[in-house]
């Protein structure tokens, strides 16, 4: 299954077609099926074709193979686009940045319907590229995101990331009242 996704849109990664079939939005026969499932003539591709808006149309006809596509995309999916490009407070022809909301995840997870990542096609804004995530936020974390639109930006803020040379900071609600006005916190963080 993931070869047939792949000869037919070769652009989409393994990653993003393993964590499709995951969430059981790419289904085989109307069931959920593996990226490494046997196919064969006949069967039945199921999976919204948002999912992969930008990617080349497969040619079914050529495999014998059936993909039912549901061409609008879901209200619920064009408000999360909306908001996202809202909150663009950035953008230039190297990079995109975005103002994340809390509970809006980057990426994809077992209890996340949609994530920035999902939608990274949305947001090519007349370029041909797809832009790249250089660094998460977590899900209930909200702050500047950054989107590489080439490989040379990704290349380079990656390893700006990667150096520990982009500072960082977090504000926090707390409960109480700090006995100082202000210091540095060096435990790590837990969940509550």
């Amino acid at each position: 299954l993931d070869r047939w996704f792949h000869r037919h849109y070769p652009e989409v990664s393994f990653t993003l077609i393993a964590k499709l079939l995951r969430k059981k939005q790419i289904k085989l026969d109307g069931q959920k099926a593996s990226p490494s499932q046997r196919i064969s003539t006949h069967q039945q591709i199921t999976f919204r074709s948002a999912l992969f808006s930008g990617y080349a149309e497969p040619s079914h006809k050529k495999q014998g193979l059936q993909a039912t596509k549901r061409q609008e995309k879901p209200p619920a999916l064009q408000a999360f686009i909306k908001k996202i490009k809202e909150r663009i407070i950035y953008k230039d022809e190297n990079l995109i940045a975005i103002n994340k909301p809390v509970g809006a995840a980057v990426q994809g997870g077992t209890k996340v319907a949609v994530s920035i990542a999902d939608i990274l096609d949305e947001l090519k804004f007349g370029s041909d590229l797809t832009p790249k995530i250089v660094h998460r936020l977590d899900k209930g974390t909200s702050g500047v995101l950054l989107l590489a639109r080439n490989n040379a930006t990704a290349a380079a803020l990656g390893d700006l990331f990667k150096r520990s040379k982009v500072a960082k900071r977090y504000l926090a609600i707390v409960v109480g009242v700090p006995r100082r006005p202000s210091g540095v916190i060096t435990f790590p963080i837990a969940k509550a």
